[in-house]
């Protein structure tokens, strides 16, 4: 969670900010991705930036994650 606004949320914010021109979000960010890296001036902070949108919104559609809990010991008592 960002503040109040659960991750989910801001994927979907940013999937449908981007997607108002047409395409799916991912194609767009692939294109633009590949532009920069063929444009000389090399703004390596967008590509950055691009690449780290890209990675988070394809990481959403995949769903949820498998994460796994810690496995806690159970406790025992000392006998003396």
């Amino acid at each position: 969670m960002m503040g109040k606004t659960k991750l989910s949320t801001i994927r979907e914010q940013i999937a449908a900010a981007i997607s108002k021109n047409g395409s799916d979000a991912i194609e767009w960010l692939e294109r633009e991705i590949s532009r920069l890296e063929k444009s000389p001036n090399d703004d390596q902070g967008e590509l950055r930036v691009l690449m780290l949108v890209r990675d988070g919104l394809a990481r959403g559609n995949r769903g949820k994650s498998q994460r796994t809990r810690r496995k806690t010991r159970a406790k025992t008592s000392k006998s003396r």
